[in-house]
Parts: C-alpha cells; structure tokens; sequence
C-alpha cells in the first residue's frame, strides 16, 4: 500500500465516520468501564459494612457478592456489544472504503511443490 492510498483511506467519508464512531464507543466504554470498577474499590474501602451486609434477613449472600458479580457482567456486556457493533456496523464501513477506493487484497501466489 502507497502512501497515496493510505491518504485516500483517511480522507474518505466512510473511514472518517467508522473512526469517529469506534473513538465515541471505546471513550464511553472507557469511562463507564472505569466509573463501575471504581465504584466497586471505592465503595469497598470506605463502606466495607455495606459489602458484608447480606441481602435479606436470614440471607448468606452479601451485597458484596452481588455487586462482584456486576462487574464482571458488566465487563462482559460492554465486550458483547463492542464485538457486535466491529463485527457489523464498523465492518461494513470497512468494505464500503474498500469498494470505493478498489483496494481489494491481493492474494499470495499459491506455491507448488514442481518436480
């Protein structure tokens, strides 16, 4: 790839709009991300009693644990729909650059084995 392709690439409509989209999507999974895991450590260091609170009377299961879980959920919720929205949306956009600037890949020549 020439450096006349790359500055296509970078200039097209398409490219501007998929890197202006994963920019958006990454900052906001980056902060809600940051804003659920330190909640998690800020709660348990200043608020322990909360976290050994169980969840009903009688309960063994603490706010804690269900709280643990959240973020683990959490994280893999943000995963889930980061992964649709690259395999989808950003994909597609993708292939609209390709087709419109034609910057299909060219395939490696097959090497045979010739005796």
């Amino acid at each position: 790839m020439n450096e006349n392709q790359l500055d296509q690439i970078k200039n097209h409509p398409s490219f501007k709009l998929m890197e202006a989209k994963k920019s958006r999507l990454g900052t906001v999974f980056t902060i809600l991300t940051l804003v659920v895991y330190f909640s998690y450590i800020i709660m348990i260091g200043t608020m322990p009693e909360l976290f050994a609170t169980p969840v009903g009377a009688g309960k063994v299961t603490t706010v804690g644990i269900y709280w643990g879980v959240f973020v683990i959920l959490f994280a893999f919720v943000i995963t889930v729909i980061y992964i649709y929205k690259a395999n989808g949306e950003f994909d597609d956009l993708t292939k609209k650059v390709i087709s419109d600037l034609d910057l299909s890949v060219d395939k490696a020549p097959v090497v045979t084995n010739a005796h």
